[in-house]
């Protein structure tokens, strides 16, 4: 499966322990699929949606656990905990969720660290020994400048460093800092996943609490000699949306109205719906790449970028493989039965799964 990392889980361990410590994680000590924790905040409530997803990964044999996330339950530091309210992605008021503003930025900023907004490194200049000794940058009104450094850390994604390795040229390094052996921007690898909705028939109350932190299911991760692939994914069970997001996308969607029918359509949906995501991973293929778009620059004149990106076969297989798995056990409805129900072809896992 691709060249081991030069970094083992073992050497990695103390610094996940030290973050897990900083930002307050939620979940279970206890799970056999994972490593285990030294210690955790207590998981969200699973509400009736979760324990009903629990209820039907049960019966079928399939593993399941409390979601890890970086939510505090408890007060944790200077934040108090989640009130279970609504979707991350509403905001959090209490700061409950660990983000870098609420956890690492404060302490950062009180040991003097400062940041300066609105500005675009264009460069990673070298000395003469070809180490980094600092960057070049252009400010908020336009104006080029430079900063010297002893230590030069690139964190800009799997789009945003590549495009600055690429940019900075040198006589050391003509296609670009650490690019001699042509492979700075490749192998770019991603998390794709399939991801399927269904619809219960009583209200579930499942737009209550953080989106991501439900249940989990790790029974297809490992790999398995049933399937044609190495490696497997991890089944990630997602509260729905809040009201305001229901309606819009259930209209984009078409499954929810204008007019006369639209609040009964909404009923339908709201606090009864509930999704699950079959994640995978990757695996690195230098043809899934970054190169630098000299046609199309930005403001500063810095090239932008080209994304080459396709799913790779054994990627493709584990997705179909994770939706296969999920409905076998489920009754099959076809078009004409779906039509009868009145349910939408996308959303037919039954109400008792």
């Amino acid at each position: 499966m691709g060249d081991d990392w030069p970094l083992d889980y073992a050497a990695l361990q103390p610094f996940f322990a030290e973050n897990e410590r900083m930002v307050g994680m939620i979940g279970l000590v206890g799970d056999m699929a994972n490593p285990e924790y030294e210690t955790l905040l207590p998981p969200v409530p699973l509400n009736p949606a979760g324990r009903a997803m629990g209820a039907g990964f049960n019966s079928l044999g399939w593993h399941w656990w409390p979601s890890y996330a970086a939510i505090n339950t408890h007060r944790h530091g200077n934040r108090v905990a989640c009130i279970n309210l609504g979707p991350c992605n509403t905001g959090f008021a209490q700061d409950a969720k660990a983000s870098v503003d609420v956890t690492y930025w404060p302490a950062t900023l009180a040991q003097g660290v400062e940041v300066r907004i609105q500005c675009r490194v264009r460069e990673v200049t070298l000395d003469a020994c070809g180490l980094a000794n600092g960057v070049e940058y252009v400010d908020a009104q336009g104006c080029e400048r430079r900063i010297d450094a002893r230590v030069v850390v690139l964190a800009a994604s799997g789009i945003g460093t590549p495009r600055l390795l690429l940019d900075s040229k040198s006589s050391a390094f003509p296609d670009g800092l650490l690019n001699d052996t042509g492979l700075v921007g490749r192998n770019l690898m991603l998390h794709p996943l399939a991801y399927t909705e269904g619809v219960f028939e009583d209200d579930m109350r499942s737009s209550f609490g953080p989106h991501g932190a439900c249940i989990l299911s790790q029974q297809f991760y490992e790999t398995s000699r049933e399937r044609d692939f190495s490696r497997g994914y991890t089944m990630q069970v997602l509260r729905c949306a809040p009201p305001a997001e229901t309606a819009v996308s259930g209209y984009f969607m078409r499954q929810v109205p204008l007019g006369p029918g639209h609040h009964a359509r909404f009923a339908q949906l709201y606090n009864r719906t509930v999704g699950i995501a079959a994640i995978a991973e990757d695996l690195p293929e230098p043809e899934n790449r970054i190169e630098l778009d000299y046609d199309h620059r930005d403001s500063s004149g810095m090239p932008g970028v080209k994304v080459h990106y396709r799913l790779g076969e054994r990627g493709a297989a584990k997705i179909l493989d994770g939706f296969m798995s999920l409905f076998p056990a489920f009754p099959v409805f076809d078009r004409a039965e779906v039509a009868e129900r009145d349910l939408d072809p996308l959303c037919v896992v039954p109400a008792d799964v």
